[in-house]
């Protein structure tokens, strides 16, 4: 029936949330750039009768270490974000003492904009950003009817849950040139659902290094501070030998090579990826960095692997970092790199 069904076990519990563009306008200056990124954060599934309701929990506004009186008194006085309510197809009590499983048409969690492409103020959108410039009067509508679950990308991991749709926009005014019918672009969204990882610990930011973090307020901090908190973004990486001044890493930081990247770019990207464990020989990490050539297999979303893209646009466009970051942390779970093929042409 088209329909995207999942089964619930745990409730009230956090799983992060990711939206990335699996298919783009070939445009930066249309926007929906493939590989950008949508909404994303965490999320709790919250069982209310015949229902679930999908809520987005408020990070902006934490209480740190300050105890179950101050946590209560954040979660009062801040909103949080019911992003879509799921009805109840099924319910199964499950095996004594079990939890059970529940079924829900979780169809109307991910067919929808949540890149954030379809616009009334006519303003472009840049990898699921609002940019300040407006693109040509061009408004979007996103139309359902013309927007379905893509299955060859829809899978299920043991830590992870990938979904893919077909979305398709409709220009109310404009259009996209890069498009067969300008007035019609079709691209898909990807999401990805993650079992929050543990034992990972935050560091924070410094103004000397220029890395992109994440930020909070926290309000179990004395008032004799600032109660603005930053965090850096970055990789995990553990000694194998704590004790060592030189050691090999636990697991190394291993990034994919997109297939599309030509020589002798290729053998460059390489070489220039693996410069960077100089750098990581002086923090103590020998052999922390690792890049290799992406199976044919590989599917370009999975949350699971850290990708260098090689994205095609229409006109120059931008290379740029980023990519899926715990947002209760720092810590990154997928990196997500664009390298733009036009800018070596012109």
């Amino acid at each position: 029936q088209g329909r995207l069904l999942f089964e619930l076990t745990r409730f009230d519990q956090d799983i992060l949330y990711f939206t990335s563009v699996a298919k783009g306008s070939g445009s930066g200056s249309v926007g929906l750039e493939w590989a950008g990124s949508g909404e994303g954060g965490v999320i709790q599934f919250q069982r209310v009768g015949p229902k679930v309701l999908v809520v987005q929990k408020n990070l902006r506004f934490r209480a740190g270490n300050g105890g179950p009186g101050i946590e209560k008194g954040i979660d009062a006085s801040f909103p949080d974000s019911i992003i879509a309510s799921l009805p109840v197809i099924r319910t199964d009590a499950g095996n004594a003492g079990g939890a059970g499983k529940v079924i829900v048409d979780a169809t109307a969690l991910v067919v929808r904009d949540s890149a954030g492409f379809a616009t009334t103020a006519g303003r472009g959108v840049r990898g699921g950003v609002q940019d300040a410039e407006l693109i040509a009067g061009t408004t979007w509508r996103f139309d359902p009817a013309r927007s379905a679950i893509y299955l060859p990308r829809t899978k299920g991991f043991p830590k992870n849950s990938e979904v893919e749709v077909t979305a398709t926009y409709e220009a109310l005014s404009g259009g996209a040139r890069t498009a067969p019918e300008a007035r019609v672009l079709t691209g898909r969204l990807h999401y990805s659902f993650v079992e929050p990882p543990a034992g990972y610990k935050p560091r924070e930011a410094d103004p000397r290094i220029g890395v992109q973090s994440i930020r909070f307020v926290d309000y179990s901090l004395p008032p004799s501070s600032t109660n603005a908190v930053e965090w850096i973004r970055r990789h995990r990486l553990e000694k194998k030998n704590p004790n060592a001044a030189l050691s090999e890493p636990k697991q190394p930081i291993v990034y994919y090579l997109d297939a599309a990247v030509p020589e002798p770019t290729r053998s460059a990207m390489k070489d220039g990826f693996l410069w960077w464990n100089k750098a990581f020989e002086a923090a103590g990490f020998k052999n922390a960095l690792e890049i290799r050539d992406a199976p044919a297999d590989m599917d370009p979303m999975d949350v699971r692997y850290n990708q260098i893209y090689w994205v095609d646009r229409d006109e120059r466009g931008y290379s740029t970092g980023g990519g899926l970051t715990d947002p209760r942390t720092g810590e990154i779970l997928a990196a997500r790199v664009r390298l733009e093929s036009d800018r070596v042409r012109t």
